[in-house]
């Protein structure tokens, strides 16, 4: 009752299912790894900038507090005139 042709056919769809799969499979990894990749490269490219941000909001409020320290200075210095 076994029919070699439905056998074979069978074998044939099974080693197509088979090649399909492991294909998926490594595009599957592929493309999971591309994206890691590219998840690591934005995290480090935020974290330039932040740490590029803070430097720079460091470096305002240090001109901020020294225009401050210089007007309260000004206020303080005495000028004499000699005529």
């Amino acid at each position: 009752m076994n029919n070699p042709d439905i056998d074979e056919n069978l074998n044939e769809k099974t080693a197509v299912i088979n090649a399909l799969r492991a294909v998926g499979s490594v595009w599957a990894r592929y493309g999971l790894t591309v994206g890691r990749a590219a998840l690591e490269s934005s995290a480090r490219s935020l974290q330039v900038t932040a740490t590029a941000l803070g430097q720079l909001a460091e470096a305002i409020d240090d001109r901020a507090r020294a225009a401050q320290e210089a007007n309260e200075n000004d206020r303080k210095i005495v000028v004499e005139s000699r005529d």
